[in-house]
């Protein structure tokens, strides 16, 4: 059971191409004066990450693999792997919805007034949002949620 039905499903390779271009861009040579320091740096954004999504451990030890169209063969068929973002999106829609209404300017505009309550940062949705058994655990694809049996790799 998911305790939200909405899905913004983006390719995990996005996801995996654009951590790769963050590091590439901000990691300096070994040879660098700041090099321990911006490799702290990345160390520190990608420890956030994890934060809200469990995976980045594996993803930064096989960052190439998931740059490649990650996919796998669930039950005969090969999907891609996906990235549901919706959580993230709502999420922080909520945030800046609750600032926005603490900032004398911005609460008195129309649309700030007009917002839901239901878009606070208490209705925020948390970071392990699926319930499975431990037999039965979805795989994200960009196709949704496949709860498969015969899990192997598609290469």
């Amino acid at each position: 059971m998911v305790s939200h039905s909405q899905h913004l499903l983006i390719p995990l390779e996005v996801l995996a191409k654009s951590v790769k271009s963050f590091i590439g861009n901000t990691v300096p040579g070994k040879a660098n004066k700041n090099y321990d320091a911006k490799v702290r740096f990345v160390q520190k954004e990608m420890d956030d990450i994890a934060e809200i999504f469990d995976y980045v451990a594996d993803l930064m030890k096989h960052l190439d693999m998931y740059c490649d169209k990650p996919s796998l063969r669930l039950d005969g068929v090969v999907y891609e792997l996906g990235l549901d973002i919706y959580k993230f999106v709502f999420n922080i829609t909520n945030i800046i919805a609750d600032k926005c209404r603490k900032i004398p300017e911005l609460q008195e505009k129309k649309v700030i007034q007009d917002l839901n309550w239901s878009y606070r940062v208490e209705n925020n949705i948390g970071k392990h949002d699926v319930f499975c058994s431990p037999y039965n655990v979805p795989i994200t694809t960009m196709q949704g949620f496949i709860y498969a049996k015969d899990i192997a790799l598609a290469r």
